[in-house]
């Protein structure tokens, strides 16, 4: 029987099915490496939130009680701002960490339909395998029979007719 003759097509096919399949968990490890970091910096804002809270009440008790220059009531308005700052940054870092769990997902989006696709595409290749098979083992049969045709033998009937 005959090599299909696709065969190098189909397993080129499959090697992209398995290409796809690959990019796909890395997309898949890289969406729950995002969501891990985002929920992590979340968990930092809420925690800095709270101590912040705190710590602003600390120094303005400990500040309270005594008399301060203009100076030190400058820099202690200072201390003030950068707790807001640092607040700021890390709500920033959230911004950037949901954008790229945007589009990490966008991306996890494409490479499930790149598996579809190149799984579908495999998938017709090996169907037509499959008829192509079938119909390569009936033209063998089909062949088998000629070949049996010619060795049969001619019957005392057509040997007659043959003859006169």
């Amino acid at each position: 029987m005959e090599k299909y003759p696709l065969q190098t097509l189909i397993m080129l096919r499959d090697r992209r099915y398995q290409d796809a399949l690959n990019n796909q968990r890395q997309k898949k490890l890289l969406v729950e490496q995002t969501v891990r970091e985002l929920e992590k910096v979340r968990s930092e804002l809420d925690e800095y939130k709270k101590w912040k809270v705190l710590e602003i009440a600390r120094r303005y008790d400990q500040i309270m009680l005594s008399v301060q220059t203009q100076k030190q009531l400058a820099t202690f308005h200072e201390g003030i701002a950068s707790l807001d700052l640092k607040e700021h940054d890390l709500e920033e870092q959230i911004i950037l960490k949901e954008n790229a769990l945007k589009k990490a997902q966008q991306d996890l989006e494409n490479a499930n339909l790149n598996v579809k696709n190149s799984h579908k595409a495999l998938e017709k290749l090996e169907s037509h395998k499959e008829i192509w098979l079938t119909l390569q083992k009936k033209l063998e049969e089909y062949k088998e029979d000629l070949e049996l045709e010619d060795f049969r033998v001619k019957s005392k009937v057509n040997l007659a007719k043959n003859c006169t």
